[in-house]
């Protein structure tokens, strides 16, 4: 997955926020002065008018779910794009980690002493130190291509949580469209009233309903939370491995000793 799909994402988010924005400033003025519309028309029997308040009171008492389903998932969307980004940057530094120049300044014959080139009280210190370089460096090497390997695999995660993430906002995005162009419908009815104005009513509420069964999906959205611990579990993992490698000791003799 590129960061299209991400750009996608925060695309659709401030569409939905937008949108519910437009919505929330409209709806219960749109719903009064239907009502008020309705109640002024002497022709209009008592039962629609009836209906047609108890449908408005409906339409504002649901809209006022949406909002508490939508904002704290959309929240937590944006943090998980800040993380992904993140590892995003972060996987490519450790896989492009190159051991070889390193590995062959510690390779045979390149650090003394050799045969009897030398010699004092540290020199098998010295030496002894110089045979356990090169697995030391594996060692080290290991665990940077464990930790290239732990941070590509969550990149992988991100981007299978992304996808269905996609699906969903895009999903509210049009509910939430769909419940914005209800009431603009609402309102263009008003001037007409009568049992059309009902129809728009009720209309709406069918919107708000389907908004809100949107929302509640979106609010069950997975989080990245397990495949997190998985990963900072496996770093711990790598991380101990180079911990508890100890590197040579430094020679106890001082310089004059030499």
């Amino acid at each position: 997955m590129s960061s299209a799909t991400t750009d996608e994402i925060e695309n659709k988010i401030r569409e939905i926020r937008r949108d519910l924005a437009d919505a929330a400033g409209r709806i219960d003025g749109a719903l009064q002065d239907a009502v008020d519309k309705i109640f002024s028309q002497w022709y209009v029997p008592d039962f629609l008018k009836d209906r047609a308040l108890n449908k408005a009171q409906e339409a504002s008492s649901e809209f006022r779910r949406i909002p508490p389903k939508v904002d704290p998932t959309v929240e937590l969307i944006l943090r998980e794009i800040n993380d992904y980004k993140a590892v995003s940057t972060t996987a490519p530094q450790y896989c492009a980690v190159d051991f070889a120049a390193a590995a062959d300044s510690v390779g045979h014959d390149q650090l003394g002493p050799n045969g009897d080139d030398w010699e004092s009280g540290n020199t098998q210190s010295y030496r002894n130190a110089v045979h356990a370089l090169p697995s030391k460096l594996q060692n080290l090497r290991d665990a940077v291509e464990d930790i290239c390997e732990i941070m590509t695999d969550l990149k992988g995660d991100y981007d299978s949580y992304f996808t269905g993430v996609l699906v969903a906002v895009i999903s509210l995005a049009i509910a939430i469209a769909g419940l914005v162009v209800a009431i603009v419908g609402l309102v263009l009815a008003i001037p007409s009233g009568g049992a059309g104005l009902v129809v728009a009513i009720v209309s709406l509420v069918v919107a708000v309903v389907g908004a809100l069964v949107a929302a509640i999906a979106f609010a069950t959205l997975t989080d990245m939370d397990a495949a997190r611990a998985t990963a900072a579990q496996r770093l711990r993992s790598a991380a101990s491995s180079v911990r508890n490698s100890h590197w040579p000791l430094e020679p106890s003799m001082g310089s004059t000793g030499w």
